[in-house]
């Protein structure tokens, strides 16, 4: 499983886990490996285009589980702003 990743979005780096250091040994797999990825199997893995990531609004705060927190606990540093998200979420 893919625990993390950091690095630039156009050469990202992995952390893979593992269940047990035996699972790693059982692989053959050693640090600093090349790992591959699979793009055409849909169900465990998926594109991130740039673009649409610097359209999208989010918040490097961390939640619940390491998931954006809900709309309703988003701080903002503008007044007018938050105000706005308010109405749009009682509507």
């Amino acid at each position: 499983q893919v625990f993390e990743v950091f690095g630039p979005v156009s050469s990202p780096l992995y952390i893979l886990r593992f269940n047990s250091a035996e699972q790693i040994v059982d692989k053959g797999l050693k640090e600093g490996l090349t790992v591959y990825y699979a793009p055409s199997m849909k169900e465990y893995t998926g594109y991130i285009l740039v673009q649409e990531l610097r359209l999208s609004k989010g918040s490097d705060a961390s939640w619940k589980n390491d998931h954006e927190p809900p709309l309703e606990a988003l701080d903002y540093s503008d007044d007018e702003k938050e105000q706005e998200a308010k109405r749009k979420l009682k509507n």
